[in-house]
């Protein structure tokens, strides 16, 4: 007798410890403070959590990093992210018009550059030529980001066109389905050019394998980038918390060493 009482004692504690441990599993999973970034940020979001972290030790975060337009149609699935920083406003003022999110949570992070990369094992005159470089005999394949899904490709295209490049040099054009996936084309060498973001051309893996000059500002369109707080966000203390660091002038330092 005594032994089956003991017996159901322990199964019931085990119960009781494998309960709590899936509890505190799901609770630490939903504590985190999810956070949904257009591709390029990654260099200077990645940059800036050791300052948050050593401010605030209690806030737990989960970055995601991908295409703008793809969060966008995520988030209108109500997908559980508590911010979305966007490189397209077009993205974040849909959003609001269509009720997810507050008006008075969005803000403006930086504006985004456009660079001319190349590998450094090429020795293209960059600065000397420019976007006219593209043109060089040599220079077999360019690549832009997907100008159906990124801001920076649709600058990158317009700009082509503007420089009056764009028809010699669109048959070398590769287009990558993010700003990312084109900055990997060069950095594997698929590619000897690419028009890409200062933000990821600033990031040590580029800045390793290749060199840049920036395009002129007054040459192209701003690229403004915009951030959100979901107004589904079950985290909104944290979530402004993130955000106001972002704006800080600690923050505004970091965005400014990668291209914002």
């Amino acid at each position: 007798m005594k032994i089956v009482k003991r017996n159901s004692f322990m199964l019931v504690l085990c119960l009781v410890v494998v309960w709590t441990a899936l509890f505190r599993a799901e609770w630490v999973q939903a504590s985190d403070l999810v956070i949904a970034a257009a591709s390029e940020l990654q260099y200077a979001l990645d940059a800036t959590i050791p300052l948050f972290r050593m401010k605030h030790p209690e806030i737990k975060l989960k970055l995601v990093y991908g295409s703008s337009e793809n969060f966008h149609s995520q988030l209108k699935q109500k997908a559980p992210f508590d911010l979305f920083f966007s490189d397209d406003p077009i993205y974040t003022q849909d959003l609001i018009k269509n009720g997810f999110i507050f008006e008075n949570l969005e803000f403006r992070y930086g504006i985004g550059k456009i660079v001319l990369w190349a590998l450094k094992t090429n020795s293209f005159p960059l600065e000397q030529y420019g976007l006219k470089i593209c043109l060089d005999p040599s220079v077999k394949k360019i690549v832009v980001a997907n100008p159906q899904h990124s801001a920076y490709g649709k600058v990158a295209i317009g700009l082509l066109k503007s420089y009056r490049i764009y028809d010699s040099i669109k048959s070398k054009l590769v287009s990558g389905d993010s700003v990312s996936q084109a900055a990997q084309f060069m950095q594997s060498g698929a590619a000897q050019v690419g028009v890409i973001a200062l933000g990821l051309a600033a990031g040590a893996p580029l800045q390793k394998s290749g060199k840049f000059m920036s395009i002129p500002l007054d040459t192209y369109s701003p690229i403004f980038h915009t951030g959100v707080i979901l107004q589904s966000s079950s985290h909104l203390i944290e979530a402004k918390a993130f955000r106001d660091f972002i704006l800080s002038s600690e923050g505004k330092v970091i965005l400014k060493k990668f291209g914002f």
